[in-house]
């Protein structure tokens, strides 16, 4: 077994950068119109410098998003989501399909800790009291602010090589709970 050890983890490093869980979850009902490309795609490939894009925020009071979904290879979960306050600032972090996908690194914080006291496994705060995610929130806005596409739950620090693929799902149905509008607002 000891000469074997070396192939045998080559091997299995060799496949972790073949097939993320995602390649083995099928996409049903009206979502299969709306994921980019219809297929999961790695996440790092939109990526764009914040500093190129203008920064937003609420363009009116606190305002309670509706919910958000997590699929996996496991199935969906609903997440309840935290208020987003007016002094979260949020980051165009991707583009896809003409849409900013905007992360806020408080509003990120704040949730991880609510999920890490609701007992999710997915974020939870460390004994360095740092908060260790798989996945950041991310929501879907047009340039001009308004919300098309609603919540992203975009692979974390902690997801690597095939695990940071994701389907770009822009469901208009994922508006639902969203204030019509201009939600998000450049800010200076």
């Amino acid at each position: 077994m000891g000469k074997y050890l070396p192939i045998i983890l080559v091997f299995l490093f060799g496949l972790q950068g073949c097939m993320g869980s995602l390649d083995y979850v099928a996409v049903s009902g009206s979502d299969k119109a709306y994921i980019y490309e219809g297929r999961p795609v790695y996440v790092d490939k939109f990526k764009v410098n914040s500093k190129d894009y203008p920064a937003f925020s609420l363009a009116g009071n606190p305002l309670v998003p509706p919910v958000s979904r997590l699929c996996t290879f496991g199935g969906c979960i609903d997440i309840r989501q935290i208020k987003i306050e007016k002094e979260d600032a949020w980051h165009v972090t991707h583009i896809v399909n003409a849409r900013y996908l905007i992360q806020s690194s408080s509003y990120n914080e704040r949730q991880c800790r609510y999920l890490d006291k609701k007992g999710y496994g997915d974020w939870f705060v460390n004994i360095f009291n740092k908060c260790l995610r798989s996945y950041d929130f991310a929501i879907y806005i047009t340039p001009d602010g308004k919300v098309s596409g609603g919540w992203e739950l975009l692979p974390g620090r902690r997801k690597g090589g095939a695990e940071r693929k994701v389907f770009f799902n822009m469901n208009p149905s994922k508006n639902t709970g969203w204030p019509g509008g201009e939600v998000f607002q450049q800010h200076n």
